[in-house]
């Protein structure tokens, strides 16, 4: 009989065991699948009310993108203030470009109407 090493054996033990919960894991997926399946349809909806769901989430959006660049905004005058008071360059230029970065995201959330396509 063929001796096998320790790293053999739990090698093995390795393989069985994955081929052992893939035979298991895939019918319970699969099992678990046609028991939540469900007609899905559309609503019906007015196309007007669609559309003003739609406008009430591009203005949530465009919202939540202002503050976070204002957030970025507000960091990035705080990194340059503390690179001031050091005189470190290198967090003055991180300071800047993360202002910068979040003036960007500021400006690009008055955008977020052209791309929702709302007016």
């Amino acid at each position: 009989m063929n001796k096998l090493t320790k790293f053999e054996v739990t090698e093995e033990k390795a393989k069985r065991k994955s081929a052992l919960m893939l035979g298991v894991a895939l019918p319970l997926l699969a099992f678990v699948i046609l028991i939540n399946t469900q007609i899905v349809l559309a609503g019906s909806y007015p196309p007007a009310d669609a559309d003003a769901l739609w406008a009430n989430i591009a203005n949530f959006v465009g919202t939540w993108v202002f503050r976070l660049g204002g957030v970025v905004l507000f960091v990035g005058g705080i990194l340059f203030a503390l690179g001031w008071r050091s005189d470190d360059a290198e967090q003055k230029s991180k300071g800047v470009g993360s202002m910068i970065a979040g003036g960007m995201v500021m400006g690009l959330s008055a955008l977020v109407g052209v791309f929702f396509g709302t007016p």
